[in-house]
């Protein structure tokens, strides 16, 4: 809890140092099959993208994403095939994620066919993302998104 709290000061009061940043790198420490996103590249590979797309929008002074970024990783190589999982740095790309309202980390927006995916969370509102989930709450949603397009 507190760590969430800490990720939504820093983002409030505009704490994007990066120069003091943990040891640990979320992309090089948690190898995967998922797509580093950028600015240049989010039209083309999630808006553009046909079937299910995965955004994990962290960063590196965030400790909550720090924590689900093995589970991301493992998602992303678990799915390969089915589902495309992308993750991108909110402090690098900022304009991405105020676009999405993703500031506030972590987030996961699952996108189909481009568009956000919208289902319905524990108390029954409709969404399109998470914040802070386990590894078994995103598979939970992907595999109620991949059998919506099945069926």
């Amino acid at each position: 809890m507190f760590a969430a709290l800490a990720c939504v000061l820093c983002l409030t009061l505009g704490c994007e140092d990066e120069s003091a940043t943990p040891a640990v790198d979320p992309i090089k420490d948690h190898p995967g099959k998922f797509i580093e996103l950028t600015e240049a590249n989010f039209d083309e590979k999630v808006l553009q993208a046909e079937g299910i797309v995965m955004v994990d929008f962290w960063n590196v002074t965030c400790q909550p994403c720090i924590e689900m970024a093995p589970w991301v990783a493992e998602i992303s190589n678990e799915y390969d095939g089915r589902v495309v999982v992308g993750k991108l740095n909110t402090l690098k790309h900022v304009k991405t994620a105020d676009n999405y309202r993703a500031r506030t980390v972590p987030q996961i927006i699952f996108f189909k066919d481009g568009e956000p995916a919208k289902f319905k969370d524990i108390e029954g509102n409709e969404v399109d993302r998470l914040g802070y989930a386990s590894k078994e709450e995103m598979t939970e949603v992907l595999d109620l998104l991949l059998a919506r397009e099945s069926a």
